[in-house]
């Protein structure tokens, strides 16, 4: 740290093991005050498995830094796993080049509402195995309206707070887009501690709103989701929908007097599941999942040992650095 600057690094690996291991380096620079209404400007860089390189210019409009514009664009890389049974049958790499143009305003400094445009290029490439049969590059080109809001104590485990995060987002083919398509994607979340026991639930709601058809349907357009805290038994972004939706309840204890590096363990109960058709989210289509997990704060960020397990049969082994509770 130097005056109004900031360099950062960090270590995220996220592993299931003997199935899947994914490792990224991190780098962030931050300047402040690049004015009289603080504006900022932001460089992130990971490099590994998910690549990724990003520049922002964040400014605020008034002397109460309330309201603001953003620029940002930037590479990024999201890995997607293909299964046979229980096994990786292929890797695809998501590659997306965007660019963000933002405007909103923040309430009480724990809340934001923003209204943005995005565009991205994008590419599917197969790392392993077989390609999708599909059109494999893709622009997505979309307005979104978010209202965010956290007052949570920790992002790595917890203790107390409310965590929010709805967004509408319209692909549109007069912007640019592959296609016509609207999603929404509400995430809500809150912790409570009782003496040394901490008690977080979570939800989650993604669905498109017109769905597409099968022959519409690009895998850039569906949510890709599963891993630990999200399904456990299943692993990082299996299981593909146009609608995802999860309940989930985690139990912790926070053990000994070490400030610098608290320990916790505990379990997570967990229902939900990815569907293709909305005629297919019935009772019968759920699934029953859960997880033990042992963890530290540090200063790599929070570490994470569990083994997860689904009603279906599935299961896994995570080894977990840097990824937020909120991130699985």
């Amino acid at each position: 740290k130097w005056a109004h600057s900031y360099l950062q690094f960090g270590l995220t690996i996220e592993s299931a093991l003997e199935i899947q291991s994914i490792t990224n380096f991190h780098a962030s620079y931050n300047k402040n005050n690049l004015n009289d209404l603080a504006g900022e400007f932001r460089a992130t860089a990971s490099v590994g498995n998910e690549s990724q390189i990003s520049a922002e210019i964040y400014q605020p409009l008034n002397p109460g830094l309330d309201y603001f514009v953003s620029v940002k664009t930037g590479i990024n890389t999201d890995l997607i796993p293909t299964l046979l049974g229980d096994h990786i049958e292929s890797m695809q790499s998501f590659n997306r080049q965007y660019i963000t143009v933002s405007t909103g305003k923040i309430f009480n400094q724990t809340t934001e509402l923003s209204l943005g445009l995005r565009y991205n290029d994008g590419r599917i490439t197969a790392i392993t195995g077989p390609t999708f049969e599909k059109d494999t590059d893709f622009i997505e080109s979309y307005y979104y309206v978010k209202l965010f809001h956290d007052t949570l104590d920790n992002t790595s485990f917890p203790n107390t707070g409310f965590f929010s995060n709805i967004s509408l987002t319209a692909n549109l083919e007069a912007l640019g887009a592959d296609l016509d398509y609207e999603q929404l994607r509400f995430h809500i979340g809150g912790a409570g501690t009782f003496g040394r026991y901490t008690i977080f639930s979570r939800a989650i709601i993604e669905t498109t709103l017109d769905e597409l058809t099968a022959d519409e349907i690009q895998a850039n357009t569906l949510f890709w989701r599963g891993g630990f805290l999200e399904l456990s038994g299943t692993i990082r972004n299996e299981l593909p929908g146009q609608h995802f939706g999860m309940i989930e309840t985690a139990f912790y204890r926070r053990h000994g007097n070490i400030s610098l590096l608290p320990m916790y363990t505990g379990f997570s109960l967990e229902a939900g599941n990815a569907w293709m058709d909305s005629s297919e989210i019935n009772s019968e289509n759920i699934r029953l999942a859960g997880s033990l997990f042992i963890g530290a704060e540090t200063f790599l960020g929070p570490i994470y040992l569990a083994i997860g397990a689904t009603d279906k049969g599935e299961s896994a082994v995570y080894f977990n650095i840097g990824k937020s509770f909120l991130e699985n």
